[in-house]
């Protein structure tokens, strides 16, 4: 790899960052903020699932409010997702330090734990100063554990996340001092959802209740103060190895399901930020951003080197799941390529590439969008 997360804390621990210059022009940059950036994602034609022609295919699309102090003034993020986000936090084991960013287990994590993930690169390698996280992910996670059950019981789903751990630990602030101005929150769910349920007559009606889940929480989130969200959708999880090995009809069936998931969070986002007007949230497309890449290794360079998109040679799939991978130059005879030259690891785990891709790109949507806070 290019670049290794964390990296740069070593100079960011010895430096203090400059205080902001208090420039009031509150009336004219929201005005701007709304024709510049702010459309909507109903407003212009095309689905949730593609705002756009262009690269990067994934815009801002609701409206700034007051709180949102800009992307380099962001000290903390709160991560809530599944095995695409986890570093695999316990909040027991200690809590963010300028030496480890995200408190444990120890950065930056082994290739062995799918590591580096875009969390990494959001925190560690592509921050402009110091930001401290509170990873609550769980591999295997899914919105409410009680309707689509993880495979193991230990894995806690949103509802759990936010119940047994961010309500007790991190809401009042006393561990993980946080401000409304300077930490944004993080919703990624549904890979787990979908796959988990696709298959069921009563899906639909599941789902629903799922969803109702994830507005809930997402309510419980703001209530805590929290006023800056970053929600991303549901990747083609249909062009993954587990479902390529299908017939087209079940891939195509898996390809509806997706983007029904996709459009209703869309739904709960909008109506999210219709509730309360002191919202800024940022909706990540990565439907259309991994789609663009699965169609063009080449139309990132961070993925042109990749050459295979479609299969995961199942020795690598095997060291993973046993926990031995040992580094992305790894090789094995019974595998065609090196492990960093297939996009995935596994039936449904890609490899860095595609999360410095994501990272990259939702801090190029996020830094577009010029800051609303200014300090009284």
């Amino acid at each position: 790899m290019d670049q290794k997360p964390f990296d740069k804390y070593q100079q960011q621990q010895q430096q203090q960052s400059a205080n902001r210059p208090r420039i009031r022009i509150r009336q004219i940059l929201v005005i701007a903020v709304v024709l510049i950036f702010g459309y909507s994602i109903f407003g212009n034609g095309r689905p949730p699932s593609g705002q756009d022609v262009s690269s990067p295919v994934y815009r801002h699309t609701y409206p700034v409010a007051k709180y949102w102090p800009g992307w380099p003034d962001i000290k903390h993020i709160v991560f809530f997702g599944d095995s695409y986000t986890s570093t695999r936090f316990l909040p027991k084991n200690g809590n963010p330090t300028e030496q480890n960013p995200f408190g444990n287990p120890p950065f930056p994590g082994p290739v062995s734990h799918k590591r580096p993930l875009w969390s990494d690169y959001l925190v560690g390698t592509y921050n402009t100063s110091l930001i401290t996280a509170i990873n609550l992910s769980w591999g295997g996670a899914t919105v409410d554990d009680e309707l689509i059950v993880p495979f193991i019981d230990v894995i806690e789903g949103l509802n759990r996340q936010v119940a047994n751990n961010f309500l007790p630990s991190y809401s009042q602030k006393v561990f993980f001092p946080w401000d409304s101005h300077n930490t944004l929150f993080v919703f990624w769910f549904g890979i787990n959802d979908v796959n988990g349920a696709w298959l069921w007559e009563n899906r639909t009606e599941v789902w629903k209740r799922d969803l109702e889940t994830y507005a809930k929480n997402i309510d419980i989130v703001y209530q805590s103060t929290a006023k800056n969200f970053l929600f991303v959708n549901v990747p083609p999880i249909h062009r993954a190895p587990n479902s390529l090995i299908l017939k087209e009809e079940l891939q195509q069936r898996k390809l509806q399901d997706v983007l029904h998931w996709n459009n209703e969070v869309a739904n709960i986002v909008q109506n999210f930020t219709k509730t309360y007007n002191d919202v800024t949230a940022f909706w990540w497309d990565a439907f259309e951003s991994y789609s663009e890449v699965l169609d063009d290794p080449c139309s990132h360079k961070e993925t042109c080197s990749l050459k295979d998109l479609t299969t995961a040679c199942p020795e690598y799939a095997r060291l993973l799941n046993l926990e031995v991978l040992r580094d992305w130059e790894q090789s094995e005879p019974q595998c065609p390529y090196a492990l960093k030259e297939y996009f995935w690891m596994d039936e449904l785990h890609h490899g860095y590439h595609m999360h410095d891709v994501t990272a990259q790109g939702v801090i190029k949507m996020m830094s577009a969008m010029p800051k609303n806070y200014y300090a009284n």
